[in-house]
C-alpha cells in the first residue's frame, strides 16, 4: 500500500522528438497506471504550420 508520502506523488514522463513532445502521468511507483496526458508541438513545428519556418 505504501506510506502516505508515496501515494501523493504523480510522476510525469516526456517523450521528446524533433517536432512533438508527448506527456504521460503515473500515480506512484509500481502501480502500472500510466496515462497519456497530451501532445505538444515544438516551436519549430508550429512555425512550419503557420508558414514562418
Amino acid at each position: 500500500m505504501g506510506d502516505k508520502h508515496t501515494r501523493k506523488h504523480i510522476y510525469i514522463g516526456m517523450d521528446v522528438h524533433k517536432e512533438t513532445v508527448t506527456l504521460a502521468t503515473a500515480k506512484g511507483p509500481g502501480n502500472g497506471d500510466v496515462r497519456e496526458y497530451g501532445l505538444l508541438l515544438t516551436r519549430k513545428s508550429i512555425h512550419a504550420l503557420i508558414g514562418k519556418g
